[in-house]
C-alpha cells in the first residue's frame, strides 16, 4: 500500500506545502503524563521555507491512499530548528491538550469528595471535559491535600495511588485504570494483534522477562479504628495498584511493524507466532508512527509492558 499524510495548519490545508519537502514525519502517542508529540523534518534546500509561528496548531493524519487516513491529533508548534548543510528544518510540536495551566502550583484541600468530582472540577478549570472510568469515579476520599503542587502532579499522584493514568487527550481529561484499553471517549480501544509477518525485518522485536518470584506479595494494611472501613478500601486500592504495577514490570517488549495508524498507547496487544516469551498479552505504553518517504516508508514502533491489567 502507498503511505499518505495530511496536515492542517491553523485549520488551513498545508499538505501540498509539505509534500515536496518532507523528509520525515513522526507522531508519538504515550500513556500517562508524557505528552504526545509530533516532529516534522523538511528539506530546506533553497532556504525559502516559511517558518511556522510558535503556537501554530497542526492537525496531523497518517495512513494509506488505498485505505484512508487516521487522525493522529492536534499539536501546537513549540520549536523550529534549522541546520545545514544539507539544509533542513525540524518542527517540534506538543499535543494541544498538554496545557501550561496544568503546571501552575496550587494549595488546597479536597475533603469528602469522590475521584470523579475531583477530576471533574480540575478538568473544568482547564477547559476540558472529564472522562473518568466508572470503576474509579465513585471512589471516595475523606481528605487529600494539594500543597504547592500543580494539578498535573497532583493528578499523577492520585493516578499512581489507584493504578490509573491521568492525561489530557482530545479536549478530555482522561482518568482510567492503566491498561484498561479505553480511548479518551471512554469507548474500548481496538485490540492490536501482531504476528511475525507484521514485523519490519531490520528491527523486528526485542523483549525482556523478569521472574515472578523476584517480587514480594503486596499486602494492604491499616491501623486506625475510626473510619476503618473507608481506610480499608483505600489501602486495598493502593495494594491492588502496586500489585498491577509489579506485574507490568515482569516483562517488556519492543516491536517495529509495518505502519498501522490505528495503534494507540494503552491499547491491549497480543503478540502471536513470534516466539515463546514474546507471544502473549501486553499493554501498549508508547507508540511512534514514523513516515520516512525516502527510507523505510511508514513504520510503527511499539513499546509495551507485560499483561493487560
Amino acid at each position: 500500500m502507498t503511505p499518505d499524510f495530511a496536515i492542517l495548519a491553523d485549520g488551513v490545508g498545508a499538505t501540498s506545502a509539505f509534500a515536496d519537502r518532507l523528509l520525515s514525519l513522526t507522531v508519538t502517542d504515550a500513556a500517562g503524563k508524557e505528552s504526545d508529540a509530533a516532529e516534522i523534518v523538511l528539506d530546506d534546500r533553497d532556504g525559502i521555507v516559511s517558518l511556522p509561528r510558535e503556537g501554530a496548531k497542526l492537525a496531523i493524519s497518517l495512513g494509506y491512499i488505498e485505505t484512508g487516513l487516521e487522525y493522529m491529533g492536534l499539536f501546537v508548534v513549540e520549536e523550529v530548528e534549522g541546520s545545514g548543510f544539507p539544509r533542513q528544518l525540524t518542527i517540534t510540536a506538543k499535543a494541544a491538550d498538554h496545557r501550561e495551566t496544568l503546571k501552575e502550583q496550587k494549595t488546597r484541600a479536597w475533603d469528602g469528595r469522590s475521584l470523579g468530582q475531583i477530576v471533574g472540577q480540575i478538568a473544568g478549570e482547564h477547559g476540558l471535559s472529564a472522562a473518568v472510568s466508572g470503576d474509579l469515579a465513585n471512589r471516595q476520599l475523606k481528605h487529600i491535600a494539594q500543597t504547592e503542587e500543580s494539578d498535573q502532579h497532583f493528578l499523577t499522584r492520585l493516578a499512581a495511588r489507584y493504578g490509573a493514568i491521568a492525561a489530557p487527550k482530545d479536549d478530555r481529561l482522561v482518568f482510567a485504570p492503566r491498561g484498561a484499553g479505553l480511548a479518551a471517549s471512554g469507548a474500548a480501544m481496538t485490540p492490536v494483534v501482531v504476528g511475525v509477518t507484521d514485523l519490519v525485518g531490520s528491527s523486528g522485536y526485542s523483549f525482556t522477562l523478569k521472574p515472578r518470584n523476584r517480587f514480594a506479595k503486596v499486602v494492604a494494611s491499616w491501623t486506625d479504628r475510626a473510619g476503618a472501613s473507608r481506610r480499608e478500601v483505600q489501602a486495598q486500592a493502593a495494594a491492588d495498584a502496586e500489585a498491577r504495577k509489579l506485574a507490568r514490570e515482569e516483562g517488556s517488549i519492543s516491536l517495529e511493524i509495518v505502519g498501522r495508524p490505528a495503534v494507540r498507547a494503552e491499547a491491549p496487544l497480543t503478540v502471536s507466532g513470534v516466539r515463546a516469551g514474546a507471544d502473549g498479552q501486553w499493554t501498549i505504553e508508547r507508540v511512534e508512527h514514523r513516515y520516512d518517504p525516502a527510507g523505510a516508508g511508514y513504520t510503527t514502533s511499539i513499546e509495551a509492558k507485560k499483561g493487560n491489567s
